[in-house]
């Protein structure tokens, strides 16, 4: 099925099998837009849909988005139990950061965060997600491991923190963290 403008978002995303919020993520609306008015009637160019779309279908043909979700749970449980066996070597550390940036960050897309699911699980309370279960397990989740292991989720999960980890890790890096652990003028850090 072909999708134009003369469309209403709802439609539009039916044809497409995503939600209204993807459809309308997807062309730069905010979420809470009406999903019953036409596309050309909320200023949605053809131009801007077929570029829309194409972004949608590419997404979907990946199909391996869902696996972000699991492997993310396998691997924060992975690391608050190595973290409380005291079995993080070195290397260990490094092979799990690389693994994080590149599936996480890279392979399936963006990482699930913790400011993610307290934006969704609010967004959720007004109506703007009809299943808040889903959104209130990664909440819950996401609390659970601030408790058990607050620096894993941006150390280990988040493939920024990830990176940032590496980075510290090359010799300018080391240099860098030296140079931090020198105390600066009260003057200096309150002023920044």
């Amino acid at each position: 099925m072909t999708v134009t403008t003369a469309m209403s978002l709802h439609q539009a995303a039916e044809a497409l099998g995503v939600t209204g919020g993807d459809m309308a993520h997807s062309l730069g609306l905010p979420v809470d837009v009406d999903r019953n008015t036409t596309m050309a009637d909320l200023g949605v160019s053809e131009e801007k849909l077929r570029e829309a779309v194409h972004h949608i279908q590419e997404e979907l043909e990946r199909g391996l988005d869902w696996l972000k979700y699991p492997f993310w749970v396998a691997l924060s449980v992975l690391a608050v139990v190595l973290l409380m066996r005291g079995k993080v070597t070195r290397p260990v550390y490094l092979w799990t950061l690389a693994a994080v940036l590149a599936v996480t960050g890279f392979a399936l897309g963006k990482a699930p965060n913790p400011m993610e699911s307290v934006v969704k699980l609010g967004k959720a309370a007004v109506g703007v997600f009809t299943d808040p279960a889903p959104l209130l397990i990664a909440f819950a989740f996401f609390a659970l491991l601030a408790i058990v292991g607050n620096k894993i989720i941006c150390g280990w999960g988040c493939p920024f923190g990830a990176l940032q980890e590496l980075l510290y890790e090359t010799p300018l890096g080391r240099k860098v963290k030296k140079l931090r652990k020198k105390q600066l003028p009260f003057r200096v850090t309150n002023a920044v």
